[in-house]
């Protein structure tokens, strides 16, 4: 799944690709990964102004203690 990912996300960076890369790094053991990834994915959905995807990450930066 990693690999799959990086390889959809590699021309455009999105902040739902970001996002899953997020979770699929959390489940691979991978926490730093995992935290940069949703606060990259934090990041491009403020700029889209996607509300969901801002909540969804700011909930798993939370969960992870890495909300700055």
């Amino acid at each position: 799944a990693a690999d799959f990912i990086a390889k959809a996300d590699h021309k455009e960076e999105r902040f739902w690709m970001q996002t899953w890369k997020a979770r699929i790094m959390e489940k691979a053991g991978k926490p730093q990964e995992a935290i940069a990834a949703s606060k990259k994915a934090l990041a491009l959905a403020e700029k889209a102004e996607n509300g969901d995807y801002i909540k969804i990450n700011k909930d798993l930066l939370t969960k992870w203690n890495a909300l700055n």
